[in-house]
């Protein structure tokens, strides 16, 4: 388990626990292994290889959890702006599945 410190703050609300860190080096991308804790600065990885300073780190949501569509009745959903300038929405649509039959 490692500890990436960041010199920002871990501001992306798309970051979830069990999503996969990937980073880059020589032109060549490697996983580094699944997110077990976020905090304000830093980020808790199952891994046992620190990737050096100043080296572009990525993610990807966990492909068990993220692979299908809406399933049930209804679902609910919280988008969030964090910026103080006025924004539009232009469009929000969905692929839904009917699960209960």
């Amino acid at each position: 388990m490692i500890t990436l410190n960041l010199q920002a703050n871990v501001d992306n609300a798309s970051l979830q626990i069990g999503d996969i860190i990937y980073y880059e080096s020589n032109d060549s991308v490697f996983e580094l292994g699944p997110v077990l804790i976020i905090n304000s600065s830093s980020i808790i990885v199952d891994a046992t290889y620190h990737p050096g300073p100043n080296t572009f780190i990525m993610f990807v949501k966990n492909p068990e959890a993220n692979s299908t569509s809406l399933k049930g009745y209804y679902s609910e959903i919280k988008m969030q702006n964090n910026t103080m300038e006025k924004a539009e929405l232009f469009a929000v649509s969905s692929e839904v599945a009917i699960s209960s039959k």
